[in-house]
Order: structure tokens, then sequence, then C-alpha cells
């Protein structure tokens, strides 16, 4: 029940699938999945061939190797909607040490989608002002290394871009 109400928290679907490929039983918090992937009733499935295949061999790889799967897959809920979801998991072993069945969480990704692609127009913007600037424009990480740095670096400076990515800002700054 603890874990259930955590999934629902995190709109997380779990999956626990018994049986070999072609034949998976879902189990657990049918009702999260079937909101995440728009169906009214637990017991509805949606008609996708190519996303049943992937995760069919998904599913029958990680059932013959023991390993993790992890599956990003694209579909269209009953209302249209397209909707994102990443599918990751892991083999269940029975007590001989064979693989059993798969668990695993399925989680809608759609959103985090739709912000990125939001973000490549504005960051080409961005850099199409950065790079055509008179000024030295530069990005920096945490621990004070220059990570981009603009063109304009090698008429002002002297130095190439490529000379001083990864160096500390420090050491282009004069000490006084």
């Amino acid at each position: 029940a603890l874990l259930q109400q955590g999934a629902r928290s995190c709109q997380v679907g779990l999956l626990h699938c018994r049986g070999g490929p072609g034949r998976t039983a879902l189990r657990h918090g049918a009702v999260q999945r079937a909101r995440i992937i728009g169906i009214v009733q637990p017991q509805q499935h949606l008609a996708c061939a190519d996303m049943a295949a992937r995760i069919d061999a998904a599913f029958t790889r990680a059932t013959a190797t023991g390993e993790p799967w992890e599956l990003e897959l694209e579909l269209v809920r009953p209302d249209g909607a397209h909707r994102w979801l990443i599918g990751r998991g892991e083999a269940v072993r029975g007590r001989s040490g064979a693989v059993a069945g798969l668990r695993g969480t399925l989680s809608d990704t759609s959103d985090l989608r739709e912000t990125q692609a939001a973000l490549i127009p504005s960051e080409a913007r961005y850099r199409l002002i950065a790079e055509n600037a008179s000024d030295v424009v530069f990005r920096g990480t945490n621990d004070g290394r220059i990570e981009w740095i603009s063109p304009a670096v090698e008429t002002l400076l002297g130095w190439r871009p490529d000379e001083l990515i990864g160096r500390p800002f420090r050491d282009t700054v004069h000490p006084d």
C-alpha cells in the first residue's frame, strides 16, 4: 500500500510482469498507468503494434539476459493527445536464480520533452547574439572553469576560444 501511495504521489505507474514475452500480465499500479496513458478503465488496451513490438523485444531481452530494460515510447491516447513515456525495469529472479518475471516503472515525460523543445529556439537566439557580440561573453562551470566563450575573445584578447575552454577563468584576468 505504501509503495502504491508513493507511485501515485510521484505520478509513476508500477508494473510487475509474469510469464514470457507476449503474455505479460501487468499487476500493480494499474490505475496510475491508466491515468498516464489516458484510458478510462485499467483493463482497456491501446492498439499500437510498434509500441507492443518494442515492449515485447525489451522484455524478451531482459528475460533472456537478466539485464535491466529501458524504453522510451510515444503513444497516442484515446483522446488524441500524444504522450511520451519512459519505462525502466529489471528482472525478478526466482528461488532457482532463473528470471521469473520483470518489474519496473512507467513515467510520463511529455512535459519534460515539451520544455526541452521550447528551449531550443531560445538557446539558438542566445547563441546567435553571443557569437556575434563585440564583447566577450562566456559561460562558466561551478568551479570557475570556462565552459564556452564567444569568438570576440580572439579579437579583444588574442586567445582562440578553444585555448580557453576548460581553463579557470581567473587565469585569464590580470592579478592586479
